[in-house]
């Protein structure tokens, strides 16, 4: 088929068209906008194309706030209807829904949608050709991640939770809204000259057109293969070694410590003493790759328990480092400086890693591993 006629505008109706559903547009944005209404012949009044005006109050370097605004053009799923029928080779197909209620979450997906799929027909070469398209609740639905107080940042910050956007129609007509996305999908596909870059409302990510600016998205996918090409994002790690901290690539870390770990497997408080050095790193770590870091949580609980057995350490050298803090300052307040030797002003914890001081604490510098309780390795 041949290209679309163009659809034309009488000045009334354009008067029309600007004084109600494109009344927050500014001149340049109107004329495109009317534009992509004449080349896809679609009524604006009607609702066949509408264009979505977003706002939200951007913070300068210097302190001061200006207001960023992004337009974005979508159509209904009628306006995709109606330019595939226009083509004179088009019948409407079936709709399904795939729902399993096991993975019902009220906050994220209410009514447990896996997916939807959905078909168009199209005749071509003598005979009609089904095109069919499946998409995904998690991919299309409209979620935005809660926000919550972190203690180590001391503000608030992603909390890898997700809600779903209640302003629009997903939480009520939720089967609909996906096998929308799936039918223009299946349109999109069987008639790709027609579409372009043309979306449905219901295609339309809101929260990410809200909060990211077509520039802002091309910086950030400039960083995204810059941090990629370094191997993904980089933990700042103390390898104990007199060397300033050392940056390593996420993806390369659960290897490196375990090389460490397997260096030091006959010593286990300098694996402890590496692990306190780390904590926060490890946080940092478990946000990127949370079953590689549970790997090296385990490894690190079995040399705690391998030094406890030893008599290295006890059972205040293992509370939580703020349980610590707060025992070590009820300590301190509660007897004088220089009582004795042998104390510690740290909690009672001292996971250095002189193999002397350790097995000095374990009750003499001479004491040797006993034969019943080897040290441990990676393979036990």
């Amino acid at each position: 088929m041949g290209e679309l006629a163009v659809q034309n505008f009488s000045d009334k109706d354009l008067k029309l068209i600007r004084q109600t559903v494109a009344r927050e547009l500014e001149s340049a944005e109107f004329d495109l906008f009317v534009h992509m209404c004449k080349r896809w012949r679609l009524d604006p009044c009607r609702r066949q194309i509408y264009a979505n005006v977003y706002k939200r109050n951007k913070k300068n370097q210097d302190g001061s706030k200006e207001t960023v605004r992004n337009v974005v053009y979508v159509t209904g799923i009628d306006g995709y209807r109606t330019i595939a029928d226009r083509t004179g080779c088009y019948r409407p197909g079936q709709r399904s829904t795939e729902v399993d209620k096991d993975i019902i979450d009220k906050a994220s997906n209410p009514q447990g949608i896996v997916s939807a799929t959905a078909s168009v027909w199209k005749f071509t070469h003598g005979e009609w050709h089904e095109f069919s398209e499946r998409v995904y609740w998690e991919e299309f639905a409209p979620l935005k991640e809660i926000w919550e107080f972190c203690k180590t940042k001391n503000k608030k910050a992603p909390s890898g939770k997700f809600e779903l956007d209640r302003s629009g129609n997903w939480a009520k007509m939720g089967r609909v809204m996906l096998q929308k996305c799936a039918e223009a999908q299946a349109l999109r596909r069987g008639w790709p000259d027609e579409y372009g870059d043309l979306y449905t409302h219901e295609e339309m990510d809101h929260q990410k057109v809200i909060d990211v600016t077509p520039t802002e998205q091309v910086e950030q996918a400039m960083e995204a293969e810059r941090t990629a090409r370094m191997g993904g994002p980089a933990i700042l790690i103390d390898w104990m070694d007199s060397s300033p901290l050392q940056s390593v690539p996420a993806t390369e870390l659960h290897g490196r410590v375990r090389d460490f770990i397997q260096a030091n497997v006959e010593e286990p408080m300098t694996i402890l003493s590496w692990r306190d050095r780390n904590r926060e790193a490890l946080r940092q770590f478990w946000a990127v790759k949370p079953d590689e870091t549970l790997d090296l949580k385990k490894l690190f609980e079995r040399y705690e328990l391998t030094a406890r057995n030893q008599g290295l350490i006890t059972d205040a050298q293992t509370q939580k480092p703020d349980q610590g803090r707060e025992d070590s300052s009820s300590d301190s307040a509660a007897r004088p400086s220089g009582s004795g030797e042998g104390e510690e002003d740290d909690g009672g914890r001292d996971h250095r890693p002189d193999r002397s001081r350790s097995l000095a604490k374990a009750g003499g510098a001479g004491r040797q591993q006993s034969s019943d309780q080897p040290a441990l390795s990676l393979n036990s």
